[in-house]
């Protein structure tokens, strides 16, 4: 009885020391992680949620396009990934700006920024999403919102100027 209670201690402690000696992909990914919250980007919540408008106001607009007739693979493709680098480089670049803070000083001056930068990314695709589903359905109410915007044109549903 003492011998087996023995044994299982002892493939437990071997367990322990594989564990050790080779991390589980799953600890390594926890360690990136963490990394990656503490000192490179920490609002998830945002991410989240902006990723959800972003993928409404680019498969409203992949929609928009195709029943018009005009929707390009290569177009869409291309514009997915400038979209797509040119948020993250903007968004991660300020995240780490808010994580910097000078030795000696408790508060960093650029967090105060945070609702106004975040806003703008969430109002962009917002306005977005309408501006598309102006040009194709051309709803009175969406006219109305879009008529608050300075430089609209209600007949291209684009901005003047940007034929």
């Amino acid at each position: 009885m003492i011998y087996l209670f023995i044994q299982h201690m002892q493939r437990h402690f071997d367990n322990i020391g594989e564990a050790i000696q080779q991390p589980k992909p799953w600890l390594i990914i926890t360690a990136v992680f963490s990394i990656i919250n503490q000192y490179i980007f920490s609002q998830w919540n945002f991410a989240i949620a902006f990723f959800i408008v972003f993928l409404i106001d680019t498969g409203g607009g992949a929609y928009t396009a195709w029943r018009t007739k005009k929707f390009s693979i290569k177009l869409f493709r291309d514009k997915l990934m400038d979209k797509s680098v040119a948020y993250f480089c903007i968004i991660i670049g300020y995240s780490v700006c808010t994580k910097m803070v000078l030795e000696g000083k408790s508060t960093n001056v650029i967090e105060y920024l945070d609702i106004p930068f975040y806003s703008l990314f969430v109002t962009a695709e917002l306005f977005s999403i309408i501006r598309n589903w102006y040009r194709y359905k051309k709803w009175p109410v969406l006219l109305k919102i879009m008529s608050h915007f300075e430089g609209f044109d209600s007949e291209t549903g684009k901005e003047k100027g940007n034929e």
